[in-house]
């Protein structure tokens, strides 16, 4: 993707955020910081161009016309290949030199879910900010707790992971009337009171990241604790077609013939560059941000599509 790409896309899921960051299931306090700097991989058709044709939108949906899906599985990985498990956490040098070892980790998993082939349809004809936008406005309202606006194929309920301890999870499974989908909305936010597995050890309410540790300097025993937080959101948004399993669409749709299609989705979060460019020294705000950021930027989503045995009557 593009600069202009990426920065359009995280504008607009930013802008969404920002005009609906407030969290109508709790009390907690309105964050503006929520609608931060959001990164997303939406509409890959903003890429170098700055207008967008309703001709170009129809050659995309000939192109790529979604999926019939009426099951989602949702599945929480973590990768690493330089950072390193030790007793204490999690290990890793950045790339200013530091030590880090992350003793605790969380990482809320706000919700996940598959975005409706309607949505981009709708934005046909618009900049491609305002596509992104349109495209980004309606997965990024789930944050903001409004159940009339979340579709039936997301996540039941906010999770806890335990990032110092990188233990792969389920995030949820789902079941729903059978609808014809493209993309794929992961969205990391902050706990309210409706999040599971809040752990006993740290108060995680209104907050979705936290970490604690402690670094070391190049050529220096001594070591640094830190304590990074960040409350605001973050985002990816997939299309399918990008994040299927190499598998490939056609033959698992010719296996399934006429019926709809299971959705395994697999998101990773890298964490070797979790805290590259960080020196402690920053702004505590500013410190969290990045981080967060960071961990969106290293977050993959594939999808494996298999013959569906879940009905559900629409």
């Amino acid at each position: 993707m593009s600069t202009v790409a990426r920065t359009s896309s995280r504008r607009a899921l930013a802008l969404a955020l920002a005009l609906v960051a407030c969290d109508a299931r709790d009390e907690a306090p309105a964050d503006t910081d929520a609608a931060g700097a959001t990164d997303t991989d939406a509409d890959a058709d903003a890429a170098g161009d700055d207008e967008t044709t309703d001709a170009d939108a129809d050659a995309d949906a000939a192109t790529f016309p979604g999926v019939t899906l009426a099951a989602a599985a949702y599945h929480g990985t973590w990768s690493y290949s330089q950072a390193q498990r030790v007793d204490d956490g999690l290990r890793l040098v950045n790339d200013r030199g530091l030590t880090i070892t992350i003793e605790r980790g969380y990482l809320v998993s706000y919700r996940a879910q598959l975005v409706p082939c309607a949505t981009q349809v709708a934005a046909r004809g618009l900049s491609p900010l305002e596509r992104a936008l349109a495209t980004a406005l309606a997965p990024a309202t789930a944050w903001a707790g409004h159940g009339d606006s979340v579709d039936p194929s997301a996540t039941r309920s906010p999770q806890v992971e335990d990032l110092a301890a990188g233990a792969p999870r389920s995030l949820g499974a789902t079941s729903f009337a059978s609808g014809r989908y493209c993309s794929v909305h992961y969205l990391v936010g902050r706990a309210d009171s409706l999040t599971a597995d809040l752990p006993d050890d740290v108060d995680l309410y209104g907050l979705t990241l936290y970490l604690e540790g402690y670094y070391q300097a190049p050529g220096d025993d001594a070591a640094t604790s830190f304590l990074v937080t960040e409350s605001g959101a973050s985002a990816r948004l997939v299309d399918l077609d990008e994040a299927r399993d190499d598998d490939g669409l056609a033959r698992v749709e010719a296996d399934a013939g006429d019926e709809p299609l299971r959705a395994e989705v697999t998101i990773t979060r890298a964490l070797d560059h979790l805290l590259d460019g960080v020196t402690f020294e920053e702004d505590s705000d500013a410190l969290g941000r990045a981080v967060l950021d960071n961990l969106t930027d290293a977050t993959t989503i594939r999808v494996t599509l298999t013959p569906s045995d879940d009905r559900v009557a629409p």
